[in-house]
């Protein structure tokens, strides 16, 4: 019995119905839909479908719900509600029934394995790979392997995997026939059908193939173009006339050229000196900088295109069932045909700073402009599609390609940042390859096409379809696609006139002792906190033990009990007591360490008389030291042969004498250190002497009257010498570039302590008119006469 129709509560008769929400196979109860969706497909072995709205028509049956309607003296009618509708039942049974019938997607056999019905595989989670046509790039089958990776994250879904936008928006997109192409950032799981190598290369391949791989802009503009930026950054200040100097600059024949520099225009009225120190929210990112940046390159009203943000759902939305695309897209362009707005040929989605972190909604905004773009293709018969992901202060295009048979290619483009004040700009004008290069493929590729005659049109996933794949958990630890690796950091600053000498102070004699606590103090402090955390592991360790034992002390144990007789002067009973020793034993140990100094308390305690005397003694100890001594890169094996040469009846093999070395003889592998003999040779050493007793005769003395000055240089590229790899692979540590700026401490320290320390700011040199030099003019071969 279907109770949809009932009201939550009857006013006359005093009733009240709440749902319990609880799984349609078993008691378990739950919290969302979702988890009851997985729930059932990991227990029951069955798919179905997911309420995105919930369940409004009743209250929830838990324990606040029954205590309020008690109090208010109605009677509680408990049913059972659907997680798929808003249906609800009186009978655990009926609700079951009614699930199976209406609701369950894929159900799984006896013999295990998963079953797609008829509309599933109409809609395209079953792929089938076009007899003809098929893309083939360096003797690769593009089109069969892409085939194969399809049918690879079919048997993922059938696995009850579900996929994430954090790491599987190649997977996701590849549902829909559409294969991702971003430089070294494609899914290592395509690797295994379409090997890395050839990803980058198609991506080449393909740009070369669009016409749009050697756009250029021209040099004498940019640097024109760049001079009037930092001319406006030396003033601080931008008027009419700034404007004026850089639409002086188009050039009457070149559309593109003329795009570009509008960009530039734009952003010089727009934005500020400096960048805004608050967070830039979607709205001020889309109306100050996106706008400026991107619109020009997109708009041509007289070429009946419009670049518009728009909040209403758009054309291809309603023709496709999918709840990524009713999600509305923050940008479109679109042609205009007459008064009304015609076909799709652009689509955009902007993230500002705040969620550069959240991999989920970046990696979705990525799915939904593939998903806009290959629906818009279809609807109007398209051959390319634009569209541009805008996350933080980085913006990246893509090109869709809808004139291949059996998949959708989209393609990055470009990549640039964009800038957020005024003296970043000229680190966005040295982009306009880039901004050529996006403006020349949606000019001659989008906005000016002909209809696409598609011999197949691939079929795309429902919404539903969507739903039962996809994890709606977030979780922003979890890894990664590597949509983005930036975070919009600011660009590079950059000055005119500097002084090659100029320093900054970091500190000084004063203010060094100043900020120098007690040494006494602080050791003291430090050394009290150490010792409250070892007491707290000991209480721990304590109230483990469930069971009497032979007690063995533990290091914590014995460093507190020293603790207390060494540093607090407690009596060896006290001192005991408050580290969780036997008294008796803690005498034995005090007594001990007043008889025998050089006794080591942390050593295993054992009859050391009964012990087996091993090979290596300390005759052996000796040999060994005065063999690194002479050839500090003798092997082990080598030692071995020595030993076994200068002892009789020698039988330890490699792993006993290096632990014997390190532990015994106090000897450690490490990186080798070279100097020349010379260095310590009779002679320096002479002259060192000599040195020493010259100085010796006069009033110098270290402790006194000297300052001893030194010079250390470090840049951001500096890192440790060694590294760990794998056998038979260099070890190879990526940085930020290979050349970094360097910068230099001088410091001067005595005996006191800091008398000064000063950071070298590394600038660029000012280039001056020396006074009295003139220009030589060339002398003719031939002079009038």
């Amino acid at each position: 019995m279907s109770s949809s129709d009932t009201k939550n509560y009857n006013e006359e008769e005093k009733t009240v119905i709440l749902l319990k929400k609880t799984c349609s196979y078993c008691d378990k109860l739950y919290q969302s839909n979702q988890k009851a969706v997985n729930h059932i497909a990991t227990t029951h072995k069955k798919k179905v479908e997911r309420i995105f709205s919930g369940n409004h028509n009743f209250g929830v049956y838990n324990q606040t719900n029954v205590q309020k309607y008690k109090r208010l003296g109605y009677t509680i009618v408990v049913q059972f509600g659907c997680v798929s509708c808003k249906e609800a039942f009186v009978m655990k049974k009926e609700l079951e029934k009614h699930c199976d019938l209406k609701h369950v997607v894929t159900s799984q056999p006896e013999i295990g394995i998963i079953t797609a019905p008829d509309d599933i595989t109409k809609l395209g989670w079953i792929f089938c790979c076009p007899d003809n046509d098929h893309l083939v790039f360096q003797n690769n089958d593009i089109t069969k392997g892409f085939h194969d990776f399809h049918n690879y994250v079919k048997t993922i879904i059938d696995e009850l995997r579900l996929l994430t936008y954090e790491s599987h928006v190649q997977h996701i997109l590849a549902l829909s026939s559409i294969l991702l192409l971003k430089p070294a950032r494609t899914n290592s799981d395509l690797h295994k059908f379409i090997g890395r190598e050839i990803c980058e290369d198609l991506i080449e391949y393909l740009l070369g193939e669009y016409g749009i791989q050697s756009c250029e802009f021209d040099q004498y503009t940019q640097l024109a173009a760049e001079q009037i930026v930092k001319t406006c950054i030396k003033k601080k200040t931008t008027d009419f006339q700034d404007s004026q100097k850089l639409m002086a600059l188009m050039v009457a024949s070149n559309d593109v050229h003329n795009r570009v520099l509008f960009c530039f225009r734009n952003l010089l009225e727009q934005l500020p000196l400096e960048p805004i120190s608050q967070k830039v929210d979607e709205s001020k990112l889309i109306t100050r900088y996106v706008t400026a940046a991107i619109n020009p390159l997109l708009e041509n009203l007289m070429k009946h295109v419009m670049f518009r943000w728009t909040s209403v759902d758009n054309d291809e939305c309603k023709s496709s069932e999918m709840s990524l695309l009713l999600a509305r897209p923050d940008s479109m362009v679109s042609m205009i045909i007459g008064t009304e707005i015609g076909q799709t040929v652009g689509f955009g989605e902007v993230k500002p700073v705040l969620q550069v972190l959240n991999h989920k909604l970046v990696g979705k905004d990525l799915v939904r402009l593939a998903l806009l773009a290959k629906n818009a293709i279809d609807t109007y018969c398209s051959k390319f599609v634009l569209s541009f992901l805008v996350v933080g202060h980085h913006a990246t295009f893509y090109l869709t390609d809808g004139t291949r048979n059996g998949l959708y290619p989209i393609v990055e483009i470009a990549h640039i940042p964009l800038p957020m004040s005024l003296k970043e700009l000229p680190l966005f004008i040295a982009q306009a390859d880039q901004l050529t290069l996006i403006s020349s493929a949606f000019w001659s590729l989008c906005a000016d096409q002909k209809t696409n005659q598609q011999s197949s049109l691939m079929p795309t996933l429902s919404n539903n379809e969507i739903a039962s794949i996809m994890d709606t958990y977030a979780n922003r630890k979890r890894k990664a696609s590597k949509i983005y690796n930036e975070q919009g950091n600011d660009a590079m600053e950059w000055s005119e006139e500097v002084d090659p000498f100029h320093l900054k102070t970091l500190t000084t004699l004063c203010e060094y002792q100043q900020a120098q606590p007690s040494k006494q103090k602080q050791m003291r402090s430090k050394l009290d906190e150490n010792m409250n955390k070892v007491s707290l592991r000991v209480n721990e360790e304590d109230n483990n033990v469930t069971k009497k034992s032979y007690k063995v002390y533990s290091p914590d144990q014995k460093v507190l009990f020293l603790y207390y007789l060494q540093v607090k002067l407690f009596k060896a009973a006290k001192a005991a007591r408050f580290s969780d020793v036997s008294k008796r034993t803690g005498q034995q140990w005090t007594k001990r360490i007043r008889d025998e100094p050089e006794w080591n308390i942390f050593e295993k305690q054992t009859n050391k008389d009964k012990r087996k005397t091993g090979q290596l003694q300390e005759e052996h100890k000796e040999f060994i030291i005065d063999l690194f001594d002479k050839n500090p890169q003798t092997r082990v094996e080598d030692v071995v042969v020595s030993l076994q040469c200068s002892f009789a009846n020698f039988s330890l093999k490699e792993t006993s004498v290096r632990n014997f070395m390190t532990n015994e003889c106090n000897l450690l592998f490490k990186r080798a250190t070279l100097q020349t003999k010379e260095r310590n040779s009779g002679k320096t050493l002479q002259k060192r002497f000599e040195w020493v007793e010259q100085w010796t005769t006069t009033d110098m003395d270290f402790l006194s009257n000297c300052v001893f000055v030194d010079k250390s240089g470090f840049d951001i590229n500096m890192r440790p010498p060694s590294a760990w790899s794998k056998v038979g692979t260099p070890a190879i540590v990526e940085t930020k570039s290979t050349k970094g700026d360097s910068h230099s401490i001088l410091g001067a320290i005595s005996s006191i302590g800091v008398v000064d320390i000063e950071l070298r700011v590394t600038e660029k040199p000012k280039q001056c008119k020396v006074d009295g030099v003139e220009r030589k003019r060339k002398q003719t071969s031939n002079p009038k006469r």
